[in-house]
């Protein structure tokens, strides 16, 4: 995890420029971001995804957290 994005493995493709909503319960991030680039890697797809603006807020506030 980036402040601006995330790299996540499915085991089934999404489409670039795809809208997901990420959730974390556990560090209670969540909010929309979108699909930038899908790379297939054997059985499973490595996706990176851009954080919306609400998310990278509170992605710095988790970072400050654990830090």
């Amino acid at each position: 995890m980036s402040e601006s994005g995330l790299l996540i493995e499915t085991p089934d493709p999404i489409p670039v420029h795809t809208c997901l909503m990420v959730r974390a319960e556990r560090i209670k991030l969540s909010g929309p971001s979108r699909v930038k680039h899908a790379v297939r890697r054997g059985s499973k797809y490595i996706l990176g995804i851009e954080l919306s603006e609400s998310l990278r807020s509170q992605v710095l506030s988790v970072r400050e957290r654990l830090s």
